[in-house]
């Protein structure tokens, strides 16, 4: 018998969160309700799906082949649901991931398309680059914000933004008095980054700019899983993180420019096959973004040859 929509969404939580008291809160059940999901999930399955002890929740190599998928099917039934409760199968639909929903850039551009074109639906995702550009080839994803240096040949991509990266340090922090820090400043630091898997784009520029400044940083050895965890690791002088700007700053953290060497983000719309109504709109709400703040456009990726190399 196939695993019940709900077990795989209480799966799904607790991969995210990697650890089970923080998606029992985020799904509002019993942490014992939620072990108890899990669990008839493992027997279904014949696998168990997480390591679990005393000190962390990992992912087994059988969690680790269900959660792509996972996310997948359940993207599919809440479309699904949402279809039919609108009663309007036609309707504007822009699938969407903007890396992150706390990041400046793609925040204010969802928010210009929202004001600006209402009808459209907006289904939004955060599944990173790699991923997301499987899911554009796939037919499962409309448009993805973030650096194109590794789109193919048959994505299409807009330059939007060339965007200085900032770091993210404790309010009490030695540097937090600066107006901007040097990237060699932090040698000695923790640096909280994705995993590769997700960003490697993002791990690769930092990294690339902490050798120029003359040190490889050592990493933060857990994840985290969206903003306020991170933030709260870095309130607690736990690590400092590279980022690029939020719409709103945390409690008990500031964020400061890096420097010597600056750090350049390169934001791109990608999209494959033509460009619907939908794309077109979003395409017009970030350009309207960058006239409006200024943003400086990054170079045009090249029409011919691989992107991964530039």
């Amino acid at each position: 018998m196939p695993p019940e929509l709900r077990h795989l969404r209480h799966f799904v939580a607790v991969a995210e969160e990697l650890n089970f008291t923080r998606a029992a809160g985020k799904l509002f059940l019993a942490q014992q309700a939620l072990s108890s999901s899990i669990k008839q999930l493992e027997n279904e399955l014949g696998e168990p799906l997480f390591v679990r002890d005393t000190r962390r929740v990992a992912l087994t190599p059988a969690g680790e082949i269900l959660l792509p998928r996972a996310r997948r099917l359940l993207t599919m039934a809440d479309e699904t649901v949402a279809a039919v409760r609108a009663g309007t199968p036609d309707r504007a639909v822009l699938r969407v991931d903007i890396s992150s929903s706390n990041l400046e850039t793609g925040a204010l551009v969802l928010r210009r398309l929202r004001e600006d074109r209402p009808e459209i639906e907006i289904r939004q995702r955060e599944i990173g680059v790699p991923g997301g550009l499987v899911a554009l080839r796939d037919g499962e994803l409309d448009v993805l914000l973030g650096d194109a240096a590794a789109a193919p040949d048959d994505v299409a991509v807009e330059p939007l933004r060339q965007e200085t990266v900032q770091v993210m340090l404790a309010a009490d922090h030695p540097c937090a008095g600066r107006s901007t820090v040097s990237v060699a400043a932090l040698a000695d630091e923790v640096w909280l980054l994705p995993p590769d898997e997700v960003a490697p784009e993002w791990n690769q520029l930092v990294l690339r700019h902490c050798q120029q400044a003359g040190f490889r940083p050592r990493r933060y050895p857990g994840t985290t899983w969206g903003p306020a965890a991170a933030a709260e690791l870095a309130a607690e002088r736990r690590c400092v993180v590279p980022t690029n700007a939020w719409l709103t700053v945390p409690d008990g953290v500031v964020f400061r420019p890096l420097v010597d060497p600056e750090i350049r983000f390169p934001w791109s719309v990608m999209w494959a096959g033509e460009a619907g109504e939908p794309v077109e709109a979003l395409l017009a709400a970030a350009q309207a973004m960058v006239h409006e703040r200024g943003w400086s456009l990054p170079a045009a990726q090249p029409e011919d040859g691989d992107r991964s190399t530039q």
